[in-house]
C-alpha cells in the first residue's frame, strides 16, 4: 500500500483521478542525465500574507479561551492546558519570526528547493493558488507526504515560471479542488470575517 493510497481515500489527493493528465514519461535514468543547466532561480519567503482579524472577534476568541482553560482548569487537566498553552505560544513565536528567503531553481534536472532537488518523475503538476490572500506556486508530488510543495515566487517571473516547468511537467489554469478543499473553502466563506465587517 502506497502513502498516495491512504491520501486519495481520505481526499488529500487525487493521484489516481488525474493520472491521463500526467505527462507520457518513463522512469528516468538519474545516472545519466547529463549536466545540470538552471533554468531559473529566485529567493522566496515561502510564507502566506498574514490574515488580519476585527479586534472585537480578537477578544470574543480570548474571553472562549480563557473559559475553556478554566473549565480545564476546575476538571486538573494540568498537561492539557499546558499542551494548549505550548502550541498557542509556539505558533504566536513562529508568527512574530518568520521563516528567512529560500532559494528556488528550476533546472533541467527537476526543482531545487534549498538545496533539495524535487526530479522531474517525481512531481505531477503544478498551478497557482491564492487560498491565503497572496499568490504562490503550488507543486504536486507523485508519492510522497506532504503530497504537494508550496513555492512562494516574485510575481514578475510567473511567465517564466510557466514557460520553463511546461517542458516538463502539464500547467493546469485552474486549481483542483479535493472534497477536503471544497469543505474547507465553503466554511471560510461563511465565517469570512473580513467581507461581513466591510
Amino acid at each position: 500500500m502506497k502513502a498516495t493510497d491512504i491520501t486519495d481515500f481520505l481526499g488529500f489527493t487525487n493521484v489516481k483521478k488525474d493520472s491521463g493528465v500526467e505527462p507520457e514519461q518513463g522512469k528516468i535514468d538519474r545516472d545519466n542525465l547529463g549536466p545540470r543547466k538552471v533554468f531559473l532561480a529566485w529567493e522566496a519567503v515561502p510564507k502566506a500574507a498574514p490574515v488580519n482579524v476585527d479586534p472585537r472577534y480578537k477578544k470574543m476568541l480570548y474571553i472562549i479561551g480563557g473559559m475553556v482553560a478554566f473549565l480545564l482548569f476546575l476538571m486538573q487537566e494540568f498537561i492539557l492546558i499546558m499542551l494548549i498553552a505550548s502550541l498557542y505560544f509556539m505558533i504566536y513565536v513562529l508568527n512574530k519570526n518568520p521563516v528567512g528567503k529560500i532559494k528556488y531553481e528550476i533546472t533541467s534536472h527537476g526543482m531545487s528547493v534549498n538545496g533539495q532537488l524535487y526530479y522531474w518523475d517525481q512531481l505531477v503538476r503544478f498551478f497557482f493558488s491564492s487560498h491565503f490572500g497572496d499568490e504562490y506556486l503550488a507543486i504536486d508530488l507523485k508519492e510522497s507526504l506532504p503530497s504537494r510543495l508550496i513555492v512562494g515566487f516574485n510575481h514578475e517571473d510567473k511567465d517564466k515560471i510557466i514557460e520553463n516547468m511546461n517542458k516538463y511537467l502539464p500547467y493546469l489554469e485552474q486549481e483542483p479542488l479535493t472534497f477536503l478543499d471544497k469543505a474547507y473553502k465553503s466554511i471560510v466563506d461563511k465565517f469570512d470575517l473580513e467581507k461581513k465587517s466591510e
